[in-house]
């Protein structure tokens, strides 16, 4: 019987499991230092979807004046 009352129940395992995430999960959200590099990442990606939109719109554009330049230049010869 010594050797059953050394291991620990699954509900007991499962209180400290539950305590430890609580208090890490406690900890994390008083840490504001993580919360600054998630917000510049967030800024980041944002402004890379705006770059790209803007890029897709600027190269539709750019290709159109090409096109029409080079139209002109074959009407012309």
């Amino acid at each position: 019987m010594l050797f059953s009352e050394s291991i620990e129940s699954p509900a007991r395992t499962n209180i400290i499991t539950e305590a430890l995430v609580k208090a890490a999960v406690r900890r994390l959200w008083k840490e504001e230092e993580g919360q600054d590099l998630t917000e510049y990442g967030l800024l980041l990606v944002l402004i890379a979807l705006v770059a790209v939109a803007a890029m897709q719109t600027l190269g539709s554009a750019i290709n159109n004046v090409f096109s029409n330049a080079a139209s002109n230049l074959s009407a012309a010869t």
